[in-house]
């Protein structure tokens, strides 16, 4: 351990939450005593805070007050799991349409933290999170950090998109001083940056691993095929995508260190990981509810698509929220003793790499994530390639379209592609979904070198 890490946990991390008036601390502690809780007294949790997630809705969300009074019912005569079964689906469609009227009149919007998502479907979503919501997440997200043996103020190297380091002076003095991370930019994955991210590793010797299921995989193969050697972890943490065996394996041999899965969202933060049995990945079933829905039934004996309720935020209130993946609750526990409930398995997130003239790899959500969404009048944007210098992009036009969405569009493209790469385009009235059910935002039939 370097001399600054304990100074970093104890002195450095608690005066900047104090600074930024983040409260998770008493939080988290209760996080550590209820993930051993009996099943049975985490479903009481569950229902206690729907309970006053929904009354609060009824009475402060005009969305969800005017459902209740399309339904003719009240939150006191839902008495059941099956009775809240009756609740309509939420889609990103709704959400997109009723944003403001979602919003809790009680908390002023001054006081409501903006996110914005697409998730891996190319629809872009925007979202609020009140203080408190946040908190819970924080605390939520440090907890299962620890199953893997990461904690904050700990060296950690990252593979992520566009990292917040360079957006801003304040973001760039907290990674240096809180988060204590190093990255790969997954929008410029090449062989001289891997070379470099490699010689930074060794330099600035993180104890942990965290990014992209994909782009560690992708990473670890470039090693390999390198014959680089002598970088090890002491875990890495793999998430935003489904984690094949395949990657797992890869991973494990190539950072001799256990791989611990995560599955979560923007719209309600961390949903579940690995504990170190590996054994399925544990619900954070105390700010989230997940059911598993098929043909309108929930059950934990067959696959279905996952709805979301957030139990923890009352800024903007998610309810029965269709996250469209797909998965599959597991009626076990874990021999780990934890009573959270499993998430036996995760379906439907994939995103390929596309492959430039120039040799680099671009990672598909990243270039969700920092440009379509970002664009006025894209409602929904896929990309395909079946060639190594032509890109074609199938675009939906949504509210706000204008000859000048397209004008933003090309500006920005070269500075994500290159300057060889060509372009077409053509608008259309929807995007198919996969066999899977899900959204594939990028389509890559040109061979990725290292996968």
């Amino acid at each position: 351990m370097d001399v600054y890490t304990p100074a970093a946990k104890r002195v450095i991390i608690p005066l900047w939450n104090l600074k930024d008036g983040h409260r998770y601390g008493e939080i988290l502690k209760a996080y550590e005593t209820s993930q051993y809780w009996p099943a049975e007294k985490l479903r009481e949790l569950q229902w206690e805070r729907l309970k006053d997630l929904l009354q609060h809705a009824y009475l402060f969300s005009p969305f969800y007050r005017r459902r209740f009074e399309e339904l003719r019912l009240t939150p006191e005569e839902i008495k059941s799991w099956e009775d809240f079964e009756i609740i309509p689906i939420l889609t990103k469609e709704e959400i997109k349409s009723n944003l403001q009227e979602m919003l809790a009149t009680n908390i002023p919007r001054g006081k409501l933290i903006h996110k914005r998502t697409g998730g891996s479907t190319g629809v872009p979503l925007h979202l609020y999170v009140d203080k408190r919501g946040m908190d819970f997440k924080r605390a939520a997200t440090i907890r299962h950090n620890r199953w893997s043996g990461y904690e904050r103020g700990d060296k950690i190297a990252m593979i992520w998109g566009n990292p917040d380091i360079y957006k801003s002076r304040k973001a760039f003095l907290r990674n240096l001083l809180v988060e204590r991370a190093i990255f790969l930019d997954t929008l410029r994955m090449d062989e001289e940056s891997m070379r470099a991210f490699v010689s930074e590793i060794r330099s600035f010797k993180p104890r942990y691993l965290l990014g992209h299921a994909r782009s560690i995989y992708i990473f670890a193969r470039f090693m390999e095929s390198e014959g680089i050697g002598g970088i090890e972890f002491a875990s890495v943490i793999s998430t935003a995508m489904a984690l094949s065996e395949k990657e797992r394996q890869t991973m494990k041999r190539v950072f001799c260190c256990e791989v611990f899965d995560r599955y979560g969202c923007e719209e309600t933060s961390l949903i579940a990981s690995e504990c170190e049995k590996h054994n399925g990945l544990h619900l954070n079933a105390e700010g989230v509810y997940v059911e598993v829905v098929k043909e309108g039934k929930s059950g934990k004996n067959s696959s279905g698509g996952i709805l979301l309720t957030d139990l923890t935020n009352y800024g903007m209130p998610i309810i029965r929220y269709r996250v469209e993946d797909v998965g599959l609750l597991s009626e076990s526990l874990c021999p780990c003793g934890r009573g959270l409930p499993l998430l036996q398995e995760v379906g439907g997130r994939t995103s390929d790499f596309i492959v430039t003239p120039e040799g680099r790899l671009v990672f598909g959500i990243s270039v969700l994530d920092n440009l379509t969404i970002h664009i006025p009048g894209f409602k929904q944007v896929q990309i395909i390639q079946e060639e190594i210098d032509h890109l074609h992009f199938k675009i939906v036009k949504g509210q706000g379209y204008s000859e000048e969405s397209v004008r933003i569009f090309k500006r920005e493209l070269p500075s994500y592609f290159g300057q060889k790469m060509r372009y077409s385009w053509e608008f259309v009235d929807e995007i198919p979904k996969e066999s899977s059910g899900k959204y594939r935002f990028t389509i890559c039939k040109v061979k990725n070198p290292f996968y």
